[in-house]
């Protein structure tokens, strides 16, 4: 049975510069509605300091929702500045009146601000910022379905979920690839770039070598029963045991015979390997079954 493992967003702690960051931010304590309201009946005020203060009381939860979009060939901690830069927006905008918390305003613009980032730092085409968004989701049902289903899920049952069409979902996921550069690194602090990753179509791997290896050692060997002519024909048509591969005419010429004659040669000549390769092979099959 296929074995899953939870989707969950992992901070990237072995990073020394994140893992810093984040026990500077524990240090500030989240603010009562009544500090908010205070302060930001200051901001309305002019008061940059209480700007200051809202914004680094609220600081972890930009890593929080940063987590969400991570695996998109931008850094952790990319996405929590962008996130920051959100929450200072937010910070200014922010009407107390309202009468809900300030985190619930601030995380779309957070969510905004890190969307846009993306969108403008790792695709080489733009595309809008819901789109962003819609994929995000989509990516996000798609793993909670992969969990609960054990196997990949549909566009038809994430569809069914977000309440979308499947044309839209399908629309998601086409438009929403993105564009790496060959030589950037294939994972995390790794030399191997995604150009080593690639497959070599004209390489063949050591099983398909030494099959081809021991096929052309009996090819020749059998070629050698052949007459000299035939041998000559053969080996300037496939070009064995390294022999330049020539033309029917230059072959025919070669040999003084007629084109059609030297086509003749070697068909009676193929049909004589035939017949030696079967008949080892029933040889090696009769002394095996001895």
């Amino acid at each position: 049975m296929k074995r899953f493992n939870k989707a969950i967003s992992i901070t990237e702690r072995r990073d020394g510069s994140i893992a810093l960051y984040l026990r500077e931010i524990n240090r500030y304590r989240i603010l009562t509605p009544e500090e908010e309201t205070r302060l930001c009946i200051t901001i309305k005020g002019g008061d940059k300091n209480a700007v200051d203060k809202l914004v680094t009381a609220n600081l972890r939860f930009v890593v929080s929702i940063a987590k969400q979009y991570q695996n998109r060939d931008l850094a952790l901690m990319d996405l929590i500045n962008e996130g920051n830069i959100g929450l200072m927006t937010a910070a200014v905008r922010f009407d107390h009146t309202r009468g809900f918390r300030f985190i619930s305003f601030a995380v779309w613009w957070i969510r905004q601000s890190i969307i846009k980032a993306i969108s403008e730092n790792i695709r080489m085409v733009k595309i809008p910022g819901n789109q962003i968004s819609g994929l995000a989701g989509a990516l996000k049902v798609s793993q909670k379905l992969e969990q609960k289903l054990e196997r990949m899920p549909t566009f038809a049952e994430i569809s069914e979920i977000m309440g979308l069409s499947e044309y839209k979902i399908s629309d998601f996921f086409h438009n929403g690839g993105l564009c790496v550069s060959l030589n950037s690194s294939a994972h995390q602090n790794s030399e191997i770039t995604h150009f080593d990753t690639l497959i070599n179509y004209e390489t063949l791997c050591p099983e398909e070598q030494l099959l081809r290896e021991s096929l052309l050692i009996d090819l020749n060997t059998m070629i050698q029963i052949l007459p000299k002519r035939e041998q000559f024909i053969l080996k300037h048509c496939f070009g064995f045991d390294g022999c330049e591969i020539l033309t029917p005419d230059e072959i025919a010429g070669m040999i003084n015979r007629s084109k059609e004659r030297t086509r003749q040669l070697k068909y009676e000549a193929l049909n004589t390997l035939k017949c030696i390769y079967m008949h080892r092979n029933m040889i090696d099959h009769l002394r095996l079954a001895d």
